[in-house]
């Protein structure tokens, strides 16, 4: 239900972004405001299969390479953590205890919790979600998922700044 809402919560926010003459529109209107909700449609649609980087690259070229980064950091660093907690709760709810118990040892045995874990596999394409998903699932400790999180979204954040800079140069 919770991401059902999200994703119409998402689409919703698309269609008004449409409206408004995409990103780029609702910043020259809005300003520093719109990032109020450029930010939270990024993340949004980073919870869905849907790329965020047609919200994380127009936010990059409005906002600059410092700012826009930061802003596209934030994004994906709130989109971890709302994840986090749906998986969590979805844990919770279906009491995956048994369902782990009957996983082959080589899954039950990797180290989810270990940091190295929660940020490289970050880096491999869909790894965010695979990686939100299995700290929420398996308990991690909130404070050290998002300390990850943060640590691992950093160069991502900065290399689309970096493209996005460049293209915006030539």
């Amino acid at each position: 239900r919770v991401f059902g809402a999200a994703l119409l919560v998402a689409f919703v926010a698309w269609w008004a972004l449409g409206r408004a003459g995409g990103a780029e529109g609702l910043a020259r209107r809005y300003g520093l405001a719109a990032a109020f909700v450029l930010v939270p449609l990024q993340a949004l649609l980073a919870l869905t299969p849907f790329p965020s980087q047609v919200v994380a690259l127009p936010t990059l070229a409005w906002f600059g390479f410092g700012a826009g980064a930061a802003l596209v950091w934030l994004g994906w660093w709130v989109a971890a953590g709302l994840q986090y907690a749906l998986a969590r709760r979805a844990a919770f709810d279906l009491r995956l205890d048994a369902f782990r118990a009957r996983l082959p040892r080589a899954v039950r045995d990797l180290p989810v919790g270990h940091p190295a874990f929660l940020i490289v596999a970050r880096w491999v394409p869909g790894g965010s979600h695979v990686v939100n998903a299995a700290a929420g699932m398996c308990g991690v400790p909130l404070a050290r998922h998002l300390a990850c999180a943060a640590v691992s979204i950093a160069p991502r954040a900065l290399f689309f700044a970096c493209v996005v800079h460049g293209i915006a140069r030539l």
